[in-house]
């Protein structure tokens, strides 16, 4: 038995995609800052008709080999840094954590109240 290959269409006019993949340039933040980041051969779905690009989760890994590879060769993927950054991720986890449960209980309570 043998699976049919369905090529994905596009959004906009419904004609079938190409695999493809792009360079370019993105601006990513750095501990901050906004850096613009090269990316290389970035796999992505494209259009011929719209001249669209679309990525998806198979891009990721292109994408973080790039920001790495960017990181290492200015000098920003230090071992304090990168430990600066791993901390100041998970404490902003929690707090947006302790933010979002805090809204969750107010709506309740506004709900409760008013009934």
């Amino acid at each position: 038995m043998t699976a049919k290959y369905k090529h994905t269409k596009c959004y906009v006019c419904g004609e079938p995609m190409i695999a493809s993949s792009f360079n370019d340039t993105w601006a990513m933040r750095v501990d901050g800052v906004l850096h613009q980041v090269p990316l290389w051969s970035v796999p992505c779905s494209y259009c011929t008709a719209c001249d669209i690009a679309i990525t998806d989760g198979g891009s990721d890994e292109a994408i973080m080999w790039s920001y790495n590879k960017y990181l290492n060769e200015t000098g920003l993927n230090t071992p304090y840094l990168m430990v600066r950054r791993w901390l100041r991720q998970r404490v902003l986890r929690i707090r947006d954590r302790i933010s979002r449960d805090w809204y969750r209980t107010m709506q309740t309570l506004r709900r409760e109240t008013q009934q």
